[in-house]
């Protein structure tokens, strides 16, 4: 026979679980609203039970309820609590750190921190002759070329990173930089490394629950960019431009938050986005590049210049309010400016093709090309053309 403590302690255990077992049963008898949560694939829908041959059926049917049953969202947001945020469980694709900071960990990160995943020498040159190969082809076709490197958030603030994942490591972005450096590379190249850790050493660079960096990593990087596109005679800087410039505070989750399924649960931090106001001879225009890179376009009367910029979050909505995509502080200095996204995942969108659409169409005096550290693991589509227009640059 139990004690009485061991009985008592199953009997709230049984009802306990018993009211866990009730609590769809209540959802849908109640109707009570559910707060909805971001998911990162697109959930089954009930018209797909009705085009669903008897076969199959009964599997559409389990993976439809499994993404509507009632009460679903509230069940994922107490697990993603307790594992998350009590626990400091991390998930596949965000990590807790230190003092609240969350870090995105998918797309390699955590092996570009530990350097297990390094370039082999050949890959290296694939490359260096890449982006040579853009450099020279845009050269060709009067364009200046900036390749830029954003480095992941956990390279600019290790010291928040959880210290089971060990010291961080050399990794591609040190081997890419290095080489280009070593071997007298004619890219013009702009390391956001340095910069950011300029901003650190005064303020914070990067939102602490979201991937991206924030006003002040977005206006240095815009900067810095600025300042070697007016060392190359491709820009000029607008004598105006801070009048635009300012910063807001705002309440909103951070990307890595939504990851964790957490919005509105995650402690609050301290937060600053870019606010840029539209001079009266700024407008938003529209561009015939494909749709598929997202392309967003402006124009301003007393800019000087034209800009085609390919980038991926960082400059589109890193350090920016939610109404403001694409508006980064560069729109401000060109007489047109072009932001593409180039990316889908890991993968690299803008080839030959894409290149000579971009030139017929906007005619620019300047390409800038940026990475993001974790997408490194790809490369540049490289074509013959750029291969051809890279050798008759080489000192013969």
């Amino acid at each position: 026979m139990l004690p009485p403590f061991a009985a008592m302690h199953r009997a709230y255990l049984f009802w306990i679980v018993l009211g866990v077992l009730f609590i769809p049963a209540a959802f849908a008898v109640f109707r009570i609203p559910e707060k909805p949560i971001k998911e990162m694939r697109p959930l089954a829908e009930h018209r797909y039970l009705r085009e669903t041959s008897a076969d199959h059926w009964p599997g559409q049917f389990e993976r439809w309820l499994e993404d509507h049953y009632p009460g679903r969202s509230l069940i994922i947001q107490c697990n993603a609590l307790v594992r998350h945020k009590w626990l400091e469980v991390p998930s596949s694709l965000v990590v807790v750190g230190r003092n609240g900071w969350l870090y995105f960990v998918g797309e390699g990160t955590v092996a570009d921190w530990r350097g297990n995943d390094r370039f082999q020498p050949d890959e290296l040159l694939k490359w260096r002759a890449a982006l040579e190969g853009r450099s020279a082809w845009w050269r060709a076709h009067g364009a200046k070329y900036i390749a830029v490197f954003v480095p992941n958030k956990s390279t600019v603030y290790p010291e928040y990173f959880p210290q089971r994942f060990g010291p961080r490591q050399p990794g591609k972005l040190d081997q890419l930089v290095e080489t280009l450096a070593e071997s007298g590379s004619r890219v013009c190249l702009v390391d956001l490394r340095p910069v950011l850790a300029g901003v650190k050493s005064q303020r914070l660079a990067y939102w602490t629950t979201d991937s991206h960096w924030n006003d002040a990593g977005l206006r240095a990087a815009c900067d810095a960019i600025l300042d070697r596109a007016v060392a190359i005679g491709a820009a000029t800087r607008a004598s105006d431009a801070t009048r635009w410039i300012s910063s807001e505070p705002f309440n909103r989750d951070g990307d890595c938050v939504k990851l964790l399924r957490l919005s509105g649960l995650w402690p609050d931090h301290a937060a600053t986005q870019l606010r840029l106001t539209h001079p009266r001879d700024l407008s938003v225009s529209e561009s015939s590049i494909r749709q598929a890179l997202r392309p967003k376009a402006f124009n301003r009367s007393s800019g000087h210049g034209r800009a085609v910029m390919i980038g991926d979050s960082f400059f589109r909505i890193g350090g920016m309010s939610t109404r403001a995509e694409a508006e980064s502080p560069l729109i401000l200095h060109f007489n047109r400016f072009v932001s593409l996204w180039g990316f889908e995942g890991t993968r690299d969108l803008v080839d030959y093709d894409d290149c000579v659409a971009i030139e017929t169409a906007e005619h620019p005096t300047v390409v800038i090309e940026q990475w993001t550290e974790r997408l490194l693991r790809g490369f540049p589509p490289d074509s013959l053309e750029f291969e051809q227009a890279r050798r008759q640059l080489e000192p013969r």
